[in-house]
């Protein structure tokens, strides 16, 4: 004999749900308010100037400490743009398609920062910084 669902389960377990659900949405709802730089895309001259910069190879690591040695074809953010970085060429890096698209939109760890400049020591020009990564300040 089937009873009502409503009746058969306790009035906590109905109130604990819909607080749950409440809190999930409001808590997803604000992680997705990520201000964004209004220019998505580097322009030629950037991912000209990057490349040349990094001697047209990807930036990227292969095995930790070492330079992935494959062609750099596309122009990536190190901070993703979806996250909230720049498009500058503070937070450009020439990558190839294999490591761009298995990086994503992931967020760079302080250690891959650490060894992405340990790296540009080795071909960056001296005047320009090695350190990769810039947030987009509005104003």
């Amino acid at each position: 004999m089937p009873t009502d669902l409503m009746t058969s389960v306790p009035v906590w377990f109905w109130a604990a749900l819909c607080a749950s659900v409440a809190l999930t949405a409001a808590a997803t709802r604000g992680a997705r308010r990520t201000t964004r730089d209004p220019r998505r895309a580097f322009n030629e001259t950037e991912r000209m100037a990057g490349f040349l910069r990094a001697g047209a190879q990807c930036e990227f690591a292969r095995w930790v400490f070492f330079r992935c040695t494959r062609t750099a074809s596309h122009g990536d953010h190190f901070i993703p743009w979806s996250k909230g970085g720049a498009t500058s060429m503070r937070n450009f890096v020439a990558a190839c398609a294999t490591c761009n698209m298995t990086k994503g939109a992931v967020m760079p760890s302080r250690l891959s920062r650490t060894l992405m400049a340990a790296r540009r020591r080795r071909y960056f020009p001296s005047d320009i910084p090695r350190d990769a990564g810039e947030w987009w300040v509005t104003g």
